[in-house]
């Protein structure tokens, strides 16, 4: 059970926004329609988040935006970035420069390959909220594997968390072994920033969930040197799985890991499936 509130009756799931597909060619102007990155990349961010994406155009100083929520988001600055530049100062196209794998299980990745951890903060913004206080008020309280979570409805984030839960238990009934992967929460909804950084991370438009941090790693509570050599393989595939069929990303996959971390972005999921097919 999901309790809603007002904001239920305008929420679109992630597979209602997929079941809506438009002829995405058409909201691209005719001169961009030979980049075939960007029409991909349009077509993921129509499934991803329907009607909140409302096509490509150029803005006043000729730069490629997409519009998101009724705001401009700069699809492609021209700026050539280091990795440190990529995610302080992204752009649309940037966050889609690398593939989010889906294939499992994983083991280890290449050096900087952190597929999602490259966000635009405006985008989030428009989808979600400005603030702390928009982003509480677009929350809904989920049942996740009995507990009581905070999380956003906008997108059909909350509804999409809450499909993954009812998979879930369904999972433990078969491996109740697993069930201490969400015995205890890391949490969902928090206004902060990323540590170490000036970033908001994606817990502050309440889009993301921490399972338990006893059964986790993550890349700050490690040595720098073994990062490299960090493999995956001993995090069960099944919960892994649930959470992409739903539409989130899993931190562990990204080589500054966080195993604890899923991530709703269905735009990448969709990115990725529609990569795999060419």
């Amino acid at each position: 059970m999901i309790l809603y509130g007002a904001l239920a009756i305008v929420c679109l799931t992630y597979a209602a926004a997929a079941a809506e597909l438009r002829p995405v060619e058409q909201l691209i102007p005719k001169e961009l329609r030979a980049d075939q990155n960007l029409i991909a990349i349009a077509k993921s961010m129509d499934q991803g988040y329907g009607k909140d994406f409302g096509g490509v155009s150029r803005n006043d100083e000729g730069r490629v935006i997409m519009l998101i929520a009724d705001r401009e988001v700069v699809y492609d600055d021209g700026k050539v970035k280091s990795f440190e530049e990529t995610l302080n100062d992204p752009d649309i196209k940037n966050c889609f420069s690398l593939l989010y794998p889906l294939t499992n299980p994983t083991d280890k990745v290449p050096k900087n390959f952190d597929p999602g951890r490259i966000r635009v903060e405006k985008m989030f913004k428009a989808l979600y909220g400005a603030s702390e206080q928009e982003v509480a008020a677009n929350c809904v309280t989920v049942i996740f594997c009995g507990h009581r979570v905070r999380f956003s409805a906008r997108c059909g984030a909350a509804l999409a968390l809450e499909s993954v839960g009812k998979e879930l238990n369904e999972v433990f009934r078969t491996r109740p072994d697993l069930k201490e992967y969400v015995a205890e929460l890391g949490g969902t909804f928090t206004w902060r920033k990323i540590a170490g950084t000036e970033r908001l991370s994606n817990h502050s438009f309440a889009n993301a969930i921490d399972l338990n941090v006893k059964k986790s790693a993550y890349w700050r509570w490690a040595s720098p040197t073994s990062l490299d050599g960090f493999t995956r393989m001993g995090w069960p595939v099944q919960i892994i799985e649930a959470f992409e069929r739903h539409g989130f990303i899993w931190g562990g996959k990204w080589w500054h890991y966080d195993t604890m971390h899923f991530e709703f972005r269905p735009e990448l999921i969709a990115y990725s499936k529609i990569r795999k097919l060419k």
